[in-house]
């Protein structure tokens, strides 16, 4: 009997209370506010802007150091397009290498555009945004591809200038006013067709930003057979102008994003043959770091460039 009984309250307590436990557990629901239902960056916030520039609206995101509210402190800014995507990824990489000690704390606006989703999303404006020159032969085969997949249209191509006077004359202006920012020193981040676009604000007679980082830059865009990319061509056209790039540019790619078998886009080569042309011009005032990173394909580099590139064009601060 005392045998049963002992097996009996082992039973017990190893399968019956356990149970009881849990279904009783499963019953009691857990508390919920319902004013959290966006997630969220510490110390970010965003809103709408319609530019006047080009008359498209942008959402525009900014993150604040932990500590801005409890001194008043001027702080580097740093500008970022495709803010849909990668605002996350850069708010806390800075923060990370900031708590490191290896930059300062900084300012991050992102500019990115009032849509759900992804790449395919933003597509459609970002064509438009990030490209220097038109191109109506990409747009229309593109536009094809996207119509067979189901895919949104694209909006055009070549809308850079547009793009960019928004940035230098809007928002640059509400951001300097509004928050505790310097003037000189800003930077710009860009990737892929950002990359593109932040070497097209690279090359400007009258410069908007001072440092770049500038990521797997689409540097093939408008190359035929008869003539060299946009890009290339600018910097002809500013070097026969200019003898000096008052710059601080970090300029990177991933070793997996050429192939021989796809040599339209040369992702390497141009980056190569950028890096070469500007040293070769001898600009003054020009400090050019550029890296290869090993094993990274398109997209997976961009953490890489980031973390990389912010340390390149912060350093000695």
């Amino acid at each position: 009997m005392l045998k049963g009984s002992h097996y009996t309250k082992t039973l017990l307590a190893t399968i019956i209370f356990p149970t009881l436990f849990l279904l009783a557990s499963c019953t009691t629901p857990n508390k919920v506010t319902s004013n959290m239902h966006t997630p969220y960056l510490a110390d970010t916030h965003s809103w709408l802007m319609q530019s006047r520039s080009n008359n498209l609206t942008y959402q525009i995101s900014i993150a604040l150091p932990e500590n801005y509210r409890a001194n008043e402190t001027k702080y580097n800014v740093l500008y970022a397009v495709d803010a849909n995507m990668e605002f996350g990824t850069l708010v806390e990489t800075a923060r990370n290498l900031r708590a490191m000690w290896m930059i300062e704390d900084l300012v991050i606006v992102g500019i990115g555009y009032n849509v759900k989703g992804g790449w395919n999303n933003v597509m459609p404006q970002r064509s438009l945004d990030l490209t220097p020159t038109v191109d109506q032969n990409w747009l229309n085969e593109r536009n094809t591809h996207n119509l067979h997949h189901q895919l949104p249209e694209y909006m055009g191509t070549g809308g850079a200038e547009a793009f960019l006077s928004f940035i230098s004359k809007e928002l640059i202006p509400h951001i300097e006013k509004n928050y505790r920012v310097k003037q000189e020193g800003r930077a710009l981040f860009g990737h892929s067709f950002g990359g593109l676009f932040a070497t097209y604000a690279l090359l400007q007679d009258t410069p908007v930003f001072e440092r770049f980082i500038i990521g797997s830059p689409s540097l093939w865009w408008g190359k035929t057979d008869l003539q060299e990319g946009a890009i290339f061509l600018q910097e002809q056209r500013y070097a026969s102008q200019n003898a000096s790039l008052n710059a601080k540019v970090f300029l990177a790619v991933g070793a997996l994003e050429e192939s021989p078998e796809d040599v339209r886009f040369a992702m390497i080569s141009n980056v190569e043959k950028l890096a070469a042309t500007l040293q070769q011009r001898q600009y003054q005032e020009l400090t050019l770091s550029t890296r290869i990173f090993a094993n990274e394909h398109h997209m997976s580099v961009i953490p890489a460039q980031i973390s990389y590139g912010l340390r390149a064009i912060y350093s000695n601060e």
